[in-house]
Parts: structure tokens; C-alpha cells; sequence
């Protein structure tokens, strides 16, 4: 990695904003696509309460680092919870998350060789409760809770949360659209105070636009382009922003610092509805480039290295009963 962080000065408070905008979809992800939160039972349906899980594997393609060496990863998560839904206007859903992404260094020079981290481990919950106040207006509040850090850390240094609240409009069948405001904690750094339009537009029978419709394979929602035509299969193309931050391991001399990845994937897939409440998805694309930094446990960034585009491949699974 090359020390300094006179880039990273230069851009941080646009990457603050596009973190917030990413964090605040992460959590709208059940509002989108079907406009129910993740696992609630279809409208008309007599049961009120439902379960679901999700769970998915994405492998990245190595890739370049600028200042020595490369690197790949591979990221397993799983997620499983319930939703009561006394109507289909009213919900409230709680789910639990885990997910492990490890990372491997390769190189003589550079990055690589020092391996920063390894497995960075996220253990995650969170509610969305969702409450129609008529066929048009719908509000909603959506609290988080959250800790990633890396084998054999203290889990209790990286604990991070916040919640967001907002509204969406009906405007017809077509277009769905909500304004919200959400504060998020971030590791060693100010709380994180932001915006967020929510966005579903039904272009055509079987076309359709959506914020906050991540899918098992992805990591957190974007800006979402899918093609429906049957019902049991789906196309869909995408992209998005992400920056993930974790407590790294400290060495018993220094105290544990902070690592962050920033990347932009673009990324297409195809989704199998095997039955009413199964489906499993495929997907693959490519890693228009990122950053990797590290930073002391003031928040103080030391060194940081930008990586070259590479692909990455996933396939995952949901399920609703």
C-alpha cells in the first residue's frame, strides 16, 4: 500500500455520501422488488406470520494491487428470520445475519506480503416495521444493529448501528417513490447523518427499476434493472457502491486499527423460481476497480493501495413459508 492519504482527503466526504446512500438501501432491501419487506407473506394470503432465509457465496477473481501483489476473496453469508403481517398495509420483521468474507493475499512486495487481514467476520440484526396508512402513503422505520471485525478480535470493538425512518408515495401501479433520513455509527468516526430516495418503477409488464433489490449473491442493493417475462425466470442487470469497514486484530503491542475495502461492481444475473417461496439465483460481473486502506485505531488512514477491475461469480438461495 502507498502511505499517505492525500488522495483519500481529496474524495472522502463524496465517499462518505455514497456510503450513506449504500448503507440506507442495505436496509430498504425488503421494500423493493415485490414492495413487501423480505419474507412477508403475499398479499391475500390468510397465514399473518411467515419465515424466511437467504443465503448465498460469492467468490472474487484476483486482482492487482498498485503498490505490490494482488488478492481475492470469498464471502459466505446466511440470513434467517420472521415477519408477522397482520394485513397486507401493516409488518413488522426481524432478521439475523452472518456473514464471512476472506480475504487472500498473494505477492513478494508490496501489500500482499504484509497480509493486513484475513477472515473478516459481520454478525448483524435488524427490524423493518412497515405501517400503511392508506393505499398511497405508507411509512416506515428501520432499526440496525451490527459488529464486523476480524478472527479473533473482540467482536465489542466494532459494534456499529443506527436506524432510519421515512415514507413512500403511490403514485399510481407503476411508480413508487419515498424520501427517508437515516444516522449510522461508523468505526472510530462522527455518526453518519444522510438522505435517501427509495425507487420502483414499473416500466412495463415485465420490465421494472428498483433501489433496494439485493439478492442473495450480492452485497447490499444498488440501482437495479430486471426483465420478468414469465414469472419463473428473471434477468437482471446492476450496479452499485460499497465500502465495508471492520476492527482489525491487534498484536498485543498495538491496539487493533481499522480496514476498509471500496469497490463498484457491476454485475448480471438470472433468478429460478423453483416453487412458490423458493428461488435461487446466479450471478456474475465485474470489479470496475476499488481501494483497500488501513487505518490506525484513531481512524487515522496509514496506508491505502487501489486494485485493479476483476471479475467475480455467486450463486444464491431464498426462502419465504
Amino acid at each position: 500500500m502507498v502511505t499517505g492519504d492525500l488522495n483519500f482527503r481529496n474524495g472522502l466526504q463524496i465517499r462518505r455520501c455514497a456510503l450513506a446512500i449504500t448503507l440506507a438501501l442495505t436496509m430498504l432491501v425488503g421494500v423493493a422488488g415485490q414492495g413487501r419487506p423480505r419474507g412477508e407473506s403475499p398479499a391475500g394470503t390468510a397465514d399473518k406470520w411467515s419465515v424466511f432465509a437467504e443465503g448465498a457465496f460469492l467468490h472474487q477473481l484476483g486482482s492487482e494491487i498498485d503498490s505490490g501483489g494482488s488478492f481475492s476473496t470469498g464471502r459466505l453469508l446466511f440470513e434467517g428470520g420472521f415477519t408477522y403481517a397482520p394485513d397486507f398495509r401493516r409488518s413488522v420483521s426481524i432478521a439475523i445475519g452472518y456473514d464471512r468474507n476472506a480475504y487472500a493475499f498473494e505477492g513478494q512486495s508490496g501489500t500482499a506480503t504484509e497480509e493486513p487481514w484475513g477472515a473478516i467476520h459481520t454478525i448483524s440484526v435488524g427490524a423493518f416495521v412497515r405501517y400503511g396508512i392508506s393505499r398511497e402513503w405508507t411509512v416506515f422505520i428501520i432499526p440496525t444493529l451490527r459488529t464486523t471485525a476480524e478472527s479473533g478480535d473482540d467482536f465489542g470493538n466494532a459494534i456499529t448501528g443506527g436506524g432510519l425512518a421515512g415514507f413512500s408515495y403511490r403514485f399510481g401501479d407503476r411508480l413508487t417513490l419515498g424520501p427517508g433520513i437515516g444516522v449510522i455509527t461508523q468505526l472510530e468516526d462522527d455518526p453518519s447523518v444522510f438522505p435517501v430516495l427509495f425507487v420502483n418503477w414499473r416500466i412495463t409488464e415485465s420490465l421494472n427499476m428498483e433501489t433496494g433489490g439485493g439478492l442473495g449473491a450480492t452485497r447490499g442493493p444498488g440501482l437495479v434493472l430486471n426483465w420478468d417475462p414469465t414469472g419463473k425466470w428473471r434477468v437482471f442487470v446492476g450496479g452499485r457502491y460499497e465500502k465495508s469497514d471492520f476492527r482489525l486484530r491487534g498484536d498485543g503491542v498495538e491496539t487493533a486499527g481499522i480496514g476498509s475495502n471500496r469497490e463498484f461492481p457491476l454485475y448480471g444475473g438470472v433468478l429460478w423460481r423453483i416453487r412458490p417461496g423458493l428461488q435461487v439465483n446466479l450471478i456474475g460481473g465485474v470489479e470496475l476497480g476499488g481501494q483497500l486502506s488501513l487505518a490506525d485505531s484513531g481512524g487515522s488512514t496509514r496506508e491505502k493501495g487501489d486494485y485493479q477491475k476483476t471479475g467475480f461469480f455467486g450463486v444464491g438461495f431464498r426462502f419465504r413459508h
